[in-house]
């Protein structure tokens, strides 16, 4: 095998983080290791040549594609996956997200899950969304999501499970509202990648939530982000809200703790939202998760401690 690894990214993804995919391969080279940029395909899958002859293949990946296929297939290779598969799987899949965190005792909103595989021929496409029904009938998985909000109750967050940066998170406070949202997800082309909807429980303290980086399991730094807009309840920094630096309390630091014992990783971060002042929520782990909102408001270079970390023999 030669001594370089791949850096793997969807081609979309690519072009909107050039530079850290710039700054990564530096640091990576000035910690002796060559880091070559690889794009996939498609969403999901990866048919790269050198993998289906065996040859030239890399010494270790850094899967920021978020599949959990592509990493699974390194992995088969015996090649070192960074993140490993389990912590893409679960940092991809909310519901995944939910029950893990639930399984270490750590708080989540009240939700329910609705699958979409099976309830219509062709499964998960929801390209179908795009009938609003005014004159046509909506798809069976359509009703069953607004009869289950119904039984669930309003206000109510609506999110696929796969999502990330706050797309497609909608906060719905009538059956409206939540039409608006169930066609915005629609027009989406990568909607028929959802595999199932999640209606949650709004938290008490909206606009505001709590990003904590990990590298190596290490706390890096933990990011209070607070929305700009009042009537906003995303407080993610791509979506122009604010952040400061927090120092974690001591529930923070335990939830955080216990998720970083029970699923080892080598950069990741971990979100919480706030249901009362000093009462903590898991909201979600960030498996490709993002580095601007560090660089911009405060001295810590992540990137360089993760190839420290990528680069080092015991890594």
């Amino acid at each position: 095998m030669d001594a370089k690894g791949w850096l793997l990214y969807e081609p979309a993804d690519a072009r909107k983080n050039q530079w850290f995919i710039d700054k990564l391969i530096s640091e990576c080279a000035l910690f002796g290791k060559e880091l070559e940029l690889r794009l996939t395909d498609a969403p999901g899958r990866i048919t790269l040549p050198d993998l289906n002859k065996g040859e030239n293949l890399p010494s270790f990946v850094i899967n920021r594609t978020r599949s959990t296929g592509i990493a699974r297939r390194f992995e088969s290779l015996r090649i070192r996956v960074i993140n490993p598969s389990q912590v893409t799987l679960i940092g991809n899949d909310k519901y995944l997200g939910y029950r893990f965190a639930s399984d270490l005792d750590i708080p989540v909103m009240p939700y329910i899950c609705i699958d979409l595989e099976g309830l219509e021929e062709g499964g998960t496409d929801l390209d179908r969304f795009k009938d609003t029904g005014i004159s046509g009938q909506f798809p069976r998985f359509y009703e069953r999501i607004l009869t289950a909000a119904s039984q669930f109750g309003y206000p109510l967050v609506i999110k696929p499970e796969n999502g990330h940066g706050g797309k497609h998170v909608y906060l719905t406070e009538n059956e409206a509202m939540l039409r608006e949202a169930l066609l915005a997800i629609g027009e989406d082309p990568e909607s028929r990648y959802i595999k199932r909807i999640l209606l949650q429980r709004p938290c008490a303290l909206r606009g505001r939530d709590l990003r904590v980086y990990l590298v190596n399991g290490r706390v890096i730094a933990a990011m209070m982000r607070c929305a700009s807009d009042k009537n906003e309840f995303r407080a993610n920094f791509s979506l122009g809200g604010d952040a400061f630096l927090h120092t974690l309390t001591g529930k923070e630091r335990t939830y955080t703790e216990r998720i970083a014992s029970a699923l080892p990783s080598d950069m990741i971060g971990i979100d919480f939202i706030y249901d009362g002042e000093d009462e903590p929520v898991f909201n979600e782990i960030e498996d490709a998760v993002g580095s601007r909102m560090l660089y911009d408001k405060t001295d810590i270079d992540i990137i360089s401690l993760f190839a420290r970390h990528v680069c080092s023999p015991a890594g």
